[in-house]
């Protein structure tokens, strides 16, 4: 017996569950097809789907409806060409043309083996297409062997307390233990403080192999103290506080405020300042660590938050005011399209020409707020003043976009002004350019002493607001045997099929099961989970407390109207709607919405590694969120096919991956929520190989668009935002999918609303099929070959 390692971006798609194709326009992307499910086969009328290598599934291939259950011959014509190794035949046309058969396939209901598959196959295809009956077997990663018992998911996913010594093998195959730098943020713990939150080297519920926590600052340090303002009454060892800690460097030249309300006085909401919490208190909460990974000693792990931290985390104002609003004062929302926030090295794009005031920074938590009170007529980006006594963290506010994917349960408007709760994502940016000059030594002191293995590479988790599965039967079975957290929003009552509105009825459908164990395809213990479906109003709880003593100036019913589309949910619901939409700017996240975006990745420069350049792998738990150009560098304005040779071996792997234009601009997605006429793109070009989730399908509900019920195929796994029609997405990369979203369960819908398709540039990138210029830490898929026979003789014989 041999085990073989076959590295999964070597394949052009590559699929654990099951995997569509239905592109409208032309497609092929390139290299292999393999998925450990089903695999739909369709295009659009008149186009052609061309697959040019060798195409297999471990379960079979559908080609007379779409994954929904939608019949292809309606809408679906096109050529569906595949190669026959020496050229390349239509499916559709071949008898029989599918491996099972009927015409009333869905996910989850698939007609019965056709034994004649197996001669076309040959005959037609020379075994270039293949599938379970002609000897397809699945293809897993590690973690997700007998052996270990994890799920693929747990690439991704926090180890739980103590794993180094009950499940080491797992903890082991995790990217949490493999990565150059790890950046954890999670809640307090139950005193209220970091020093017992679950990433404390100290606590009784730690998670496993942390860095020891520092002394100076004392880690892992709480957020709440980098928020202050000098206009406050410092309050006794807690909020508010009214000068920096005294640890932090650079104050007003390259370390500013957090952000903190700056409500009224008298503690009564006003939406005038839309304020949630008390004035002078913090907006931005928890505990952060970051380690890095030793290289003279693999396995060990060095805390340097505190110089992540001192070489800033501030980022720019995107709306800057032509005229003063002082604050507390909202600024009004732009009545058009905002030009891009920036930064972009594509010269033809106009950007809205504020820099960052923490030019520095490795990571950003907050920027500057639109309208500060430094802002002047001959800088309307208001630069962060210096003088100690101008120090005030109500001038910034917290990173938030509106994703309208994750804010509705249906393609269909609602109000202009009416935002769900659930669309409003808080995220915390990498810089890429800034990341790889600190690994570099170019920046900051201790890059240069981080792993690398064939490249670098970091990991990201935020749990912030997570809250706890306590679903009767308890969590999956893969994470704990009791109530405990798993790293998943906590509610999939959101496809209820037979409401127009998905107006939740407490009932586990079709395409909600997104947080269960699955396998080959199959979860062992369903169940619906709602435990996160609840805004935190509540800050006294684990969830949010500075202390005890923080309490919100709100009751619900002040600041959250119920959905109009059912009303009878009310506002304890994750669809709620913000009575007003500019609170959720500068307001914490009610729910567990947290995410990673990444800027300034045009160019990584990362030094030499093995005789070829250092790749770069981002590794995060939550959503990604890839801003611009990323890693074609002196190319990112290119109008037609001319990769970089610059670029490096790059991926990005994520719960869900997410791709915003060189026109993107986080004001945008709040003053023009669902109109696609005012987030129009810019022809932007992205080069890495992605791994994330996507949704689980199920039967197209009545009354909706043909191919809801859908994932939305391998041409809409790139999720996009924005009104990309007369624009070009160039994507070179592999792509990968190993899991069900646990995070961004919104599902897949388009046109109206989310975003309208791009002009598809896609092609798989044939650097992979090197070795060394793979990605850094790219997954390795287990399959064992018999090679050979050997009787063996017994002495009882």
């Amino acid at each position: 017996m041999q085990t073989v390692g076959i590295p999964i971006f070597q394949f052009g798609f590559f699929s654990q569950t099951d995997l569509a194709f239905f592109a409208g326009p032309n497609f092929n992307f390139g290299g292999r097809v393999h998925t450990n499910g089903n695999l739909w086969l369709a295009e659009g009328g008149g186009s052609t789907l061309t697959l040019s290598q060798k195409v297999t599934a471990a379960g079979e291939i559908i080609t007379k409806n779409l994954e929904n259950g939608w019949l292809t011959s309606s809408n679906y014509t096109g050529t569906v060409n595949v190669t026959t190794g020496s050229g390349v035949a239509n499916l559709i046309v071949q008898n029989p043309n599918q491996s099972v058969l009927g015409s009333s396939n869905y996910y989850g209901n698939i007609g019965p083996w056709d034994a004649s598959f197996r001669a076309m196959a040959t005959s037609v295809y020379n075994n270039h297409i293949a599938v379970k009956e002609t000897g397809v077997k699945p293809l897993n990663v590690s973690i997700a062997t007998p052996s270990i018992g994890g799920q693929p998911t747990d690439l991704i996913r926090r180890p739980q307390h103590n794993e180094n010594a009950s499940s080491s093998a797992k903890l082991a195959e995790r990217y949490y233990s493999q990565v150059s730098l790890r950046v954890l943020l999670s809640d307090y713990g139950p005193s209220g403080g970091c020093s017992d939150s679950d990433i404390s080297s100290n606590s009784s519920t730690n998670l496993p192999n942390l860095a020891p926590n520092g002394a100076g600052p004392a880690t892992p340090v709480d957020l709440a103290t980098l928020a202050w303002d000098t206009s406050a009454t410092a309050g006794a060892g807690q909020p508010p506080y009214n000068a920096a800690p005294s640890w932090l460097t650079g104050v007003g030249t390259n370390t500013f405020p957090l952000p903190v309300s700056y409500a009224a006085a008298s503690g009564v909401y006003s939406p005038t300042n839309g304020y949630w919490v008390k004035q002078y208190y913090p907006i931005i909460i928890g505990c952060i660590k970051i380690d890095y990974q030793s290289k003279a000693t693999p396995g060990t792990w060095v805390d340097v938050t505190g110089e992540i931290l001192n070489l800033g985390y501030t980022g720019r104002n995107i709306n800057p005011q032509g005229s003063s609003t002082v604050p507390p004062a909202l600024a009004s929302l732009p009545s058009s399209q905002q030009v891009a926030s920036g930064p972009t090295a594509h010269s033809g794009v106009s950007t809205v020409g504020c820099a960052d005031p923490s030019a520095n920074a490795v990571i950003r938590l907050a920027r500057v707020r639109d309208n500060p009170s430094f802002w002047s007529s001959s800088n309307h980006c208001g630069t962060p003043s210096g003088i100690t006594a101008n120090q005030h963290g109500y001038d910034f506010w917290p990173n938030v976009l509106y994703d309208t994917r994750e804010a509705l349960l249906r393609d269909t408007a609602l109000g202009s002004g009416q935002l769900t709760l659930a669309g409003a994502i808080h995220y915390l940016e990498l810089d890429v350019a800034n990341l790889a000059k600190w690994f570099t030594s170019a920046i900051g002191t201790n890059g240069a002493n981080a792993l690398a293995k064939d490249g670098y590479s970091i990991y990201f988790s935020d749990r912030r607001g997570e809250r706890v599965d306590n679903t009767a039967g308890g969590p999956p079975p893969s994470v704990s045997t009791t109530a405990a957290l798993t790293g998943g929003f906590g509610y999939e009552d959101i496809v209820n099929p037979a409401s127009s509105g998905a107006c939740p009825n407490g009932t586990l459908d079709g395409g909600e099961d997104v947080e269960g164990d699955y396998i080959n395809g199959v979860d062992l213990s369903p169940s619906l989970r709602t435990y996160g479906g609840t805004p935190a109003f509540d800050n006294s709880g684990s969830y949010n407390p500075v202390s005890a003593s923080v309490s919100t100036i709100t009751t619900p019913g002040a600041v959250v109207s119920a959905n109009p589309n059912c009303t009878a949910a009310g506002t304890s619901w994750p669809y709620a709607i913000a009575s007003n939409a500019k609170d959720l700017r500068q307001n914490a996240p009610l729910l567990f919405r947290r995410a990673l975006k990444l800027v300034h990745g045009d160019t990584i420069s990362l030094g030499t590694c093995n005789s070829v350049a250092c790749g770069l792998a981002v590794i995060s738990e939550n959503p990604v969120y890839v801003q611009s150009c990323y890693n074609n560098p002196g190319q990112c304005g290119m109008s037609s096919v001319s990769w970089s040779a610059a670029s490096v071996g790059s991926s990005v792997i994520a719960d869900a991956v997410m791709l915003l234009s060189d026109g993107w601009n986080d004001v945008n997605s709040f003053a023009f929520p669902y109109d696609l006429n005012n987030r129009k793109s810019q022809t932007t070009t992205y080069r890495m190989a992605l791994m994330a989730g996507k949704g689980v399908p199920f039967q197209q509900p009545a009354g909706t668009a043909q191919d809801f019920g859908t994932d939305g195929g391998v041409h809409n796994f790139l999720r996009y935002l924005e009104n990309w029609a007369g624009q070009t997405l160039y994507y070179e990369g592999s792509v990968a999918s190993l899991y069900y979203n646990h995070q961004a369960v919104g599902i897949y819908k388009c046109c109206n609303t989310v975003y309208s398709p791009p002009t598809r540039g896609y092609q798989f990138d044939t650097n992979f099929l090197t070795p060394s210029l793979l990605p850094p830490l790219t997954p390795m898929l287990r399959t064992i070959n018999t090679i050979g026979f050997t009787q063996m003789m017994l002495p009882t014989q």
